[in-house]
């Protein structure tokens, strides 16, 4: 599954058997999935304050619990008001466990024993179904008068010339692109689609804020009406704020350029895949050229040395587990093969994989 960059999900494993903890935690590259295990309970109860604490947008636990069980623990979450994306472990096939969970509203429940490939294929189907539920937390479902035309009529070259500003231009220029926005979208659409457009935009800008961790103080489309006489102003005037407060948030973030910064997490997390200049480029909104510049300029390294030192940083971990081979080493962090990988590694260390794992192994001794 390729993880789109819509927003990391927080994990949470609960289970009373700790060596069952350790191996799940151990086996899965998180990131890659979109994920980020933020911690490990092995009872119910600190597996439910935990939840009540870090509000996780995942849940793995298991049923059968001394003290605090796992349907206890879900039914409690419910009760404070929390909606986590619960996958059941259970090994018991009994019949009154499924049916509760099915009344808690469980998303998965996997019966013992099971297989990493059950748990992988239980994890992206959670992360798929909540990055499908992204556009209704971010806008309100609009019931309009009349319905839209059959082909939606959306702007997305103004869109990408928005997200490029927010990042490396002047602020002054998004109100230029704005009005481009705004003029396209009330001249190919009715005032249902346009509204639908502007949707669409909130939903693309606050997707971009939920990478960092942040939300926007202003409403949604909260008593903009689709009949108004002035809905176009209305809806510049409205997105003109949101665009104003994205940009001083994303600028205020770092000395870095904004652009590197999603350039660099991009990469860290597609680390595997195949990356390349106009790849990574296209996903922040700006030009190769212009990316190469800022890594340079920024980073004080190219993009390509970058990306390697990502990948060897990725490998070293893995190279500290003496029975994966270099070949497969090589596979999962990008290289390819063992002889590639090799290269480079060496041309970052300056030793081969074999020398730091044997330095690395034996020190542990």
């Amino acid at each position: 599954m390729e993880v789109g960059l819509l927003k990391m999900y927080k994990i949470i494993l609960i289970d009373d058997d700790t060596d069952t903890l350790d191996t799940i935690g151990a086996f899965f590259d998180w990131n890659q999935m979109g994920l980020d295990l933020v911690i490990t309970a092995d009872n119910g109860v600190s597996g439910l304050e935990a939840i009540l604490k870090i509000k996780p947008d995942i849940v793995l636990i298991d049923i059968k619990m001394p003290g605090m069980d796992g349907l206890e623990v879900i039914e409690a979450t419910r009760k404070n008001g929390l909606d986590p994306y619960f996958i059941v472990m259970s090994g018991y096939a009994d019949f009154k466990y499924a049916q509760t969970a099915l009344r808690l509203s469980v998303s998965e429940y996997i019966l013992k024993p099971y297989s990493p490939t059950d748990l992988k294929q239980a994890f992206e189907k959670a992360v798929g179904d909540l990055e499908k539920r992204i556009p209704d937390l971010i806008m309100p479902q609009y019931k309009l008068p009349r319905g839209g035309s059959d082909i939606l009529s959306y702007p997305m070259d103004k869109e990408k010339a928005i997200m490029g500003i927010l990042f490396t231009g002047r602020k002054e220029n998004l109100a230029f692109v704005l009005d481009d926005f705004i003029k396209q979208i009330f001249s190919r659409n009715d005032n249902n689609d346009a509204l639908a457009c502007v949707s669409m935009l909130y939903g693309a800008i606050t997707r971009l804020l939920m990478e960092r961790r942040k939300t926007l103080s202003i409403d949604h489309l909260e008593g903009i009406r689709w009949n108004d006489r002035g809905l176009a102003r209305s809806l510049r005037q409205f997105l003109l704020s949101v665009l104003d407060e994205t940009y001083s948030i994303i600028h205020s973030e770092s000395t870095i350029n904004p652009a590197v910064i999603s350039a660099e997490k991009y990469i860290r997390i597609h680390y595997k895949d195949r990356l390349t200049l106009d790849i990574v480029a296209e996903a922040v909104y700006i030009t190769p050229t212009y990316l190469s510049t800022l890594f340079s300029k920024s980073l004080g390294t190219s993009f390509v040395s970058y990306v390697n030192q990502v990948r060897i940083e990725q490998a070293q971990k893995l190279l500290l587990n003496p029975k994966v081979d270099p070949n497969t080493i090589a596979e999962q962090v990008g290289f390819g093969d063992a002889k590639y990988l090799c290269q480079v590694f060496k041309r970052v260390t300056g030793i081969t994989p074999t020398q730091y794992r044997n330095q690395m192994l034996a020190h542990e001794k």
